[in-house]
């Protein structure tokens, strides 16, 4: 597919994962327009289907606010079928408030003043529409050299309907505190807090409250902003998110005015009531235009409202649509711009697959349900991902069918997926000898946390039990020559850095390779060395010392470890580089298939820190203004384990640590990176009934669906789950 003739292409403007933008010129309206390439349409269902949701919204709203596609370039018919790319026509705006922001230059409050004003128009269009947009932030609202603001970006947009969404919407700087506390009930108030905080960004130079996690973004807003009132927190469906809102420890509050002194006190007053902690007295678009701080600029006549209500796509209701029908309806939205190729048919997913869709089990699942099914207050995340829980960042992908259990770590981080050591003409990987070539020393580890207490304990499986076992090291797993290898490798194929990484947390580069070679290599040497099982308990059972929380929702039973995750992390510090304190993911291949463990190989010694610091996650973790990094206290540290080469650590998931600062001397730091993995033994868990088990696929698929962006899908799959088992929505 090529650009269409209609139009010249200037010059690149950039490009990205997921595409390139060019400027170009309309040779028939002689306008300079910006032409998006999108690339690897399909290559994912959901990206594919937030795709086409953003090309229905653009074709409904119409505001000159909002970013306006004005055209998409036809597909050649004889590609209709195959076509995996396409081509839009928008309007040139060079670039975004992040890039104005961020850049330093001056800033006067006429020109925030400008800008925001602009941004609450289009919102009350939007809102007077019945839609909300849900991702509000500089990076989604672009300008031009003249401070003309258009908003973009409405693949997360949703009509605001009685039932309520997933709570993981909006970057999280600008997530409003419902979305933390109560994130199954909220309205398009939380749009009005995202743009309070984008105009803090203006007075700042920067984000203003800047969390690593979500529970520290909701603490910097309870510690800001103080308490919701009693009668909200006593209308939140989770007990606790009461229980945490009652126990925080709240400061002194200091008024808004003290934190911004040189803002005029008409902003400070629009920002109080945009930064509403109760949503129920947040200032709504339509007024906060009639703000005093906007008078000196205001139209009235140019703050216009919807001819209509945003349309329900009747597409968001189908379960795994099939990627060929996507692509269908992608065709079928370029035909709106090109008559002359074939004629547009609104009802085309109804007409020509919803009979197909609704046959099948789900649909009749769905369908059955009642209102009082659609207000029923459920539990939208698997433990571990409750917000009013440390936050604890993992990978995760649940494939349904296990023959895509290979592809499951390619599509867990990145649609572009990981380098194939097979690739022909490149370097070979290096194989471990067989037998290793030194004998391997077990050391258990002291570990404590996950949400089990802070009691130590370093028994010996001889001791006290297999069970009783939450870290190991392994010295040496792998030879000196073999690290060597390992990294010489990683150098030749190249260890790249990750643009859209936050460095303040994260300061390392990487390579992410699969290799099932490798895991099993690795496994053969540390296989004797772990507990023969591992288990989870269930519902209503403590937790067993090892595991605290254990796994997901549905994870009970005992589990037996079968191999090393063949997705493998080989990452690379620098001197000053580090990693903050974090939880390690979960991989959940399907419902008896996950990670419990984490395999973490020194490939290097290092003298001048990088050391691995094992932390007690009670005590809360700062900003090192001076080193401008997240870390832990010094209290914190436990157990500090230094880089030796060959080194293996092997502990669980849900044990905080973090990659401690390398010195200026250390040189460079080498780390191999994955995963223990496990299987479930047949009849050991609590949930045997197909429909139970059904269920638990389902919400595992849900929050796959969740953790990609797509909340209508999340939402479908997560009340489809609780139908089948009500008990799994009050976990």
């Amino acid at each position: 597919m090529t650009v269409d003739a209609r139009y010249r292409v200037d010059k690149i403007l950039g490009k990205g994962a997921y595409g390139v933008v060019a400027e170009g010129l309309d040779l028939v309206t002689g306008k300079k327009v910006a032409i998006k390439k999108l690339l690897d349409l399909f290559a994912h269902p959901l990206s594919a289907k937030r795709s086409l949701r953003e090309l229905k919204i653009h074709s409904f709203l119409k505001h000159p606010n909002i970013l306006e596609v004005h055209d998409i370039m036809v597909v050649d018919k004889t590609e209709q079928t195959t076509f995996n790319e396409i081509y839009l026509v928008v309007d040139l705006m060079k670039v975004d408030l992040h890039f104005i922001i961020s850049s330093g230059q001056p800033l006067t409050q006429d020109h925030y003043r400008y800008y925001i004003y602009q941004l609450v128009k289009a919102l009350k269009y939007l809102h007077s529409a019945n839609c909300m947009h849900r991702d509000l932030k500089p990076a989604n609202c672009l300008s031009n050299a003249k401070c003309f603001l258009k908003v973009c970006d409405f693949g997360l947009a949703r009509q605001h309907m009685a039932i309520s969404y997933a709570a993981v919407v909006v970057t999280r700087y600008y997530r409003a505190p419902e979305l933390f506390l109560d994130p199954l009930n909220y309205n398009e108030s939380i749009d009005m807090w995202s743009v309070g905080m984008i105009l803090t960004e203006f007075l700042c130079g920067k984000p203003w409250l800047r969390g690593i996690s979500d529970s520290h973004q909701l603490n910097l807003i309870l510690d800001t902003f103080g308490p919701p009132p009693e009668d909200l927190v006593a209308m939140y469906r989770y007990p606790k998110a009461q229980a945490y809102v009652h126990d925080y420890e709240y400061p002194a509050p200091r008024p808004l005015a003290e934190h911004f002194p040189e803002a005029e006190p008409e902003l400070i007053d629009l920002l109080e009531r945009m930064l509403a902690v109760d949503w129920r007295v947040r200032i709504s678009a339509a007024d906060a235009l009639a703000h005093p701080f906007f008078a000196k600029i205001r139209k009235p006549a140019s703050e216009i409202v919807a001819d209509a209500e945003f349309p329900t796509f009747d597409f968001e209701l189908a379960d795994d649509l099939p990627i060929d029908v996507i692509r269908a309806l992608i065709y079928n939205e370029t035909l709106r711009f090109h008559p002359e190729e074939g004629t547009y048919d609104p009802k085309l997913y109804t007409n020509h697959f919803a009979e197909e869709i609704q046959g099948s089990d789900d649909w009749q699942i769905l369908t059955a349900m009642d209102d009082s099914d659609w207000n029923t207050p459920h539990a939208s995340q698997p433990l571990h991902r409750q917000n009013c829980e440390p936050n604890r960042p993992r990978v995760r992908d649940c494939a349904m069918d296990p023959e895509l259990q290979r592809t499951l770590v390619q599509e867990a981080e990145t649609p572009a997926g990981a380098y194939d050591p097979e690739t022909p003409g490149g370097p070979p990987l290096p194989s471990l000898a067989a037998p290793p070539p030194a004998e391997c020393v077990r050391t258990v580890l002291a570990l404590r946390g996950g949400g089990d207490g802070d009691e130590e304990e370093g028994v010996d499986a001889e001791a006290g039990g297999a069970d009783l076992v939450r870290g190991m090291t392994l010295s040496p797993l792998i030879s000196a020559e073999e690290a060597e290898a390992l990294m010489a490798w990683g150098e030749a194929v190249g260890i790249a850095e990750e643009p859209t990484r936050r460095k303040d947390i994260r300061s390392n580069t990487r390579l992410r390779f699969y290799s099932p070679r490798l895991a099993d290599e690795l496994y053969a040497r540390l296989a004797p060395h772990l507990e023969p099982e591992i288990v989870v308990p269930g519902p209503g059972e403590p937790p067993r010392p090892s595991l605290g929380r254990g796994g997901a929702i549905g994870q009970d039973g005992t589990w037996r470890p079968t191999g090393l995750n063949p997705l493998f992390r080989l990452c690379r510090y620098e001197p000053g580089a580090h990693f903050a304190p974090h939880y390690d993911g979960q991989f959940v291949v399907d419902a008896e298939t996950a990670s419990f463990k984490t395999c973490m190989l020194y490939l290097n010694a290092v003298a001048d820190g990088g050391a691995t610091n094992f932390l007690d996650d009670s005590l809360p973790l700062f900003r090192d203004e001076e080193r401008h990094i997240y870390r832990a206290p010094d209290e914190a540290v436990y157990l500090t384990l230094s880089p030796t080469s060959g080194c293996a650590i092997i502990f669980n998931h849900h044990i905080m640590h973090e990659g401690e600062q390398l010195g200026p001397e250390a040189g460079r730091k080498y780390i191999l990176r994955t995963d223990v993995m496990y299987a479930r033994v047949a009849g050991s868990s609590a949930v045997r009934d197909p429909d139970k088990r059904r269920a638990l696929d389902l919400f595992n698929a849900a929050g796959n669906a969740e953790d990609a962006g797509d909340m209508a899908e999340a939402m479908r799959l997560y009340r489809i789950a609780f139908k089948l088992d009500p008990a799994l929505g009050h976990a």
